[in-house]
């Protein structure tokens, strides 16, 4: 029996993060999209479901797929990336939209953060980032009620960003001294997930082990002594 508890609810945080996410890929190179279509499907969390080469095309699709995450390209032709997140933040407000680019300038990726944008990629970014990535936006609520709920749990005046669910979720398991291979394995991600959102962890928590992790738990109340 483990000593820790926590005020999570996890089963049901359990049954969302084993659902499959469906992902949209929009590029208007066909090449590019293909490589990243066939990336995604190695990785065991993520479906994609449907991709197009434009932004009208994208619209079209998505009247008749279901998608949670879209990876849209923001130079295409007929209807641009900028055009595309607009319409699709319109439309389908519930949808997650990362934009994928060659262009990282922060200017760049702060407009589009304004325009409804859940992230930004550079098309350079490594597969596992990609991978993970999605994860993560996926994980994240923009609701309220959501963002009240994480500031009450996580309300240290130097954290940077909240934890998504996937990381708290994975903080606690840290907290009971689960390797990563059995983490991936609890959650039903990979590895290499893991420790991209135990690195995350650390970094926006600002601690430096395993004990300062524990105690700045302790601290927020995601876990408790039994």
């Amino acid at each position: 029996m483990s000593n820790w508890s926590t005020n999570i609810d996890n089963e049901k945080l359990f049954e969302q993060l084993m659902k499959k996410i469906k992902v949209m890929v929009v590029d208007d190179h066909k090449v590019l999209r293909h490589g990243v279509v066939d990336v995604l499907k190695n990785i065991e969390e993520i479906e994609v479901v449907c991709q197009a080469g434009n932004g009208k095309e994208t619209l079209k699709v998505l009247e008749e797929y279901s998608v949670d995450v879209v990876l849209l390209d923001i130079q295409m032709p007929e209807m641009n990336g900028r055009e595309t997140l607009i319409e699709i933040k319109k439309l389908y407000p519930n949808i997650k939209v990362l934009m994928f680019t060659m262009h990282m300038e922060s200017w760049h990726s702060k407009h589009y953060l304004e325009l409804g944008a859940d992230g930004y990629l550079a098309k350079n970014t490594d597969v596992e980032i990609i991978g993970a990535k999605i994860l993560e936006v996926h994980s994240k609520s923009k609701s309220k009620e959501l963002n009240d709920t994480v500031n009450t749990i996580i309300s240290d005046e130097h954290l940077r960003l909240a934890l998504s669910d996937v990381e708290n979720r994975i903080l606690i398991l840290l907290c009971e001294s689960h390797s990563n291979r059995t983490i991936s394995e609890l959650i039903g991600i990979s590895e290499n997930t893991v420790k991209y959102h135990r690195k995350n962890i650390y970094s926006k928590t600002k601690c430096n082990s395993l004990i300062d992790l524990m105690v700045y738990a302790l601290n927020q109340g995601v876990i408790k002594v039994s």
